[in-house]
């Protein structure tokens, strides 16, 4: 396809975006002013999120049943509040059961709890995604202090590929803990393929999916990873303080809490039989991850967020992201952008696009003065992100691509 034609696309293709978006586009206030492509930073509050939190604010005034109902808001049995309902609807988000789902305050809090609980043997040996694209932590100097070998795969070509993790995996392999989603520069891994290789090896798979879920149309058992973790104020689009852990259902029994409450299991039915302590056993469920009360207010912003993408459907969700990423490629590559983003095959596009530049983080200052938000410095790989959702106009790249032509 030469030029010409690619334009003629591109310009048919915003005509029919721009009347898709035009009612969906009332829910996000920060349209009227700003233009917002950095959901892979924090989302700015919808008006379903908004709205839902300040019912739970009146109701929690009032002391009114529905607010009482959910108190203290964590475990599953009798006087142990109702989880159930965003359990249920994060469960149809990500394609499992709600038995397989427990509340965390954040990403890295669900991702600890899974690697402690898995209580790896030392002599053991963890593959870990390449610290130059993966989030920031405290893991491999863990691992390392308890006499297990951590074992990096570097990104080469800018992605993971599956057939550098194959070289480094072993039989005395206990986990690989990889990001769904490179946060810093949008590579998308094949995680299925490497969550085959990591089970043909008795190994199991330990995945961040917070750059993934709320933009892509994850589905857990399609993937085949055993633990998950993510959070929901990015492209769930959410409160910071809520996030969810999925625990494969056979995997359960073998995860033992090391972070303890009243939540981790069943009460016992009367007091006479709590000699030693209420809890009468641990839950069946990965409910037993939970220690204690979750954030209320929290958790009803983000099961209003999660209700809003399931109404919209999520392959409408991704579809959208993705073509709005691709449109956004299109107008970069024509300003001639050199990518920190791989750009070969449809497989590793998600929603976060990086293009390289020095000056990243006086580019991103300068351009939120003009009311447009976009992540960027040396921990992008010095370049500057941007994350577009699916309700983010074609017009709206178009004044972006502008504005980085003239400040990069």
């Amino acid at each position: 396809m030469d030029r010409k034609e690619r334009e003629k696309d591109l310009q048919t293709y915003k005509v029919s975006r721009t009347a898709d978006l035009e009612s969906i586009r009332d829910n996000f206030p920060i349209t009227r002013s700003q233009i917002y492509m950095n959901h892979a930073a924090v989302s700015p509050c919808p008006n379903y999120v908004r709205n839902a939190i300040l019912k739970h604010l009146e109701d929690w005034s009032n002391m009114t049943p529905a607010f009482v109902s959910l108190t203290p808001f964590g475990g599953e049995g009798p006087g142990q509040g109702n989880t159930s309902g965003v359990k249920e609807s994060f469960a149809t988000l990500v394609h499992c059961d709600p038995r397989e789902i427990a509340l965390v305050p954040n990403t890295h809090l669900g991702l600890s709890t899974a690697v402690l609980a898995l209580a790896i043997k030392k002599g053991k040996n963890v593959i870990l995604g390449d610290p130059v694209v993966e989030h920031p932590n405290y893991l491999a100097q863990y691992l390392e202090g308890q006499g297990i070998e951590v074992r990096f795969v570097k990104r080469r070509d800018q992605r993971i590929q599956t057939e550098d993790v194959e070289r480094l995996i072993d039989d005395n392999t206990a986990l690989v803990f990889l990001s769904y989603v490179e946060y810093s520069q949008g590579a998308k891994n094949d995680i299925r393929a490497i969550s085959e290789l990591a089970h043909r090896h008795g190994a199991f798979t330990l995945v961040d999916a917070f750059q993934a879920i709320g933009a892509l149309d994850v589905d857990l058992k399609e993937l085949d990873v055993d633990l998950m973790a993510t959070g929901t104020y990015k492209w769930i689009m959410g409160i910071k303080g809520t996030g969810f852990l999925y625990v494969r259902n056979s995997l359960i029994p073998e995860m033992k809490p090391v972070i303890f409450g009243w939540a981790n299991g069943p009460y016992y039915d009367s007091y006479t039989k709590a000699e030693n302590g209420w809890l009468n056993g641990l839950h069946l469920s990965a409910s037993r991850l939970e220690a204690g009360s979750m954030s209320i207010i929290g958790f009803t912003a983000a099961k209003a967020a999660i209700d809003y993408l399931l109404a919209i459907g999520m392959a409408r969700v991704e579809k959208g992201v993705l073509e709005i990423r691709d449109y956004l490629v299109a107008r970069l590559s024509d300003a001639n952008f050199n990518f920190n983003t791989p750009l070969k095959g449809d497989s590793s596009r998600s929603g976060i696009v990086n293009v390289k530049a020095k000056n990243a983080a006086e580019v991103v200052q300068k351009l939120r003065k003009k009311g447009i938000w976009i992540s960027g410095g040396f921990q992008y790989l010095d370049g500057v992100r941007i994350s577009p959702h699916f309700y983010n106009q074609p017009e709206e790249v178009d004044k972006l691509v502008d504005e980085l032509k003239m400040e990069i």
